[in-house]
């Protein structure tokens, strides 16, 4: 695999692993691009590689047929997954899973992955099959339920009012999107210049996400 001639540990960015024999690409971004590389190399070579479009073209291809490379350096991470998204819209990779960076929406498995996935979450395969969970037979108080209550509503949830940091937006990103849609500006206007879907700016406006931003 063809590497770039910098040091590219803990530096964030976009990347593509590009089959140089077809011209296929997988995109990607990562807050540190030199320990990407790295597992990359080392999931292809030991068969264990997440993408199975990528690891299948790896064990027809073999390593040296895929280079890594950096398609922009994105000094502030909030900004990665926007920035690997228009990469994505640009160069539709073959090997990407899903058509939106960083969510497994609009993944397609295939019917042997469909059938693994049931069989593990579903009858005998589900670690609770034919077993009642404690908290089902545990007593509890009207005192007791209230006091659970407040504890993970409102206030008294520590992350009220806070935004998490994996988060799509920032605070002020989610104000100026609310501002966006107070002009008028179309969903899907909005969705477009921040990479995401255009039902995560309905959320927002309809205020089922980021509450605690203001």
């Amino acid at each position: 695999m063809k590497v770039p001639d910098c040091s590219l540990n803990n530096v964030s960015g976009v990347y593509r692993l590009v089959n140089i024999l077809t011209g296929e690409c997988y995109v990607g971004s990562s807050t540190n691009l030199g320990n990407r590389l790295a597992v990359h190399r080392y999931q292809m070579t030991n068969g264990t590689h997440g993408n199975r479009n990528v690891q299948a073209a790896f064990d027809e291809h073999g390593i040296s047929a895929f280079s890594f490379e950096v398609l922009k350096i994105v000094a502030d991470k909030s900004q990665l997954i926007a920035h690997e998204q228009h990469f994505i819209d640009i160069l539709k990779p073959k090997y990407n899973l899903a058509p939106m960076a960083g969510t497994c929406l609009g993944v397609k498995y295939s019917p042997e992955s469909r059938a693994r996935i049931s069989a593990r979450v579903s009858g005998e395969g589900n670690y609770w099959f034919g077993k009642v969970p404690p908290c089902a037979t545990m007593p509890r108080s009207a005192e007791m339920r209230r006091k659970l209550s407040e504890r993970h509503t409102g206030s008294g949830n520590p992350m009220f009012g806070v935004t998490p940091t994996h988060a799509k937006f920032t605070d002020e990103q989610v104000r100026e999107i609310r501002v966006s849609i107070s002009k008028g500006d179309s969903l899907n206007t909005i969705a477009k210049r921040y990479g995401v879907s255009k039902g995560t700016i309905a959320h927002i406006r309809q205020g089922r996400s980021y509450q605690g931003v203001v």
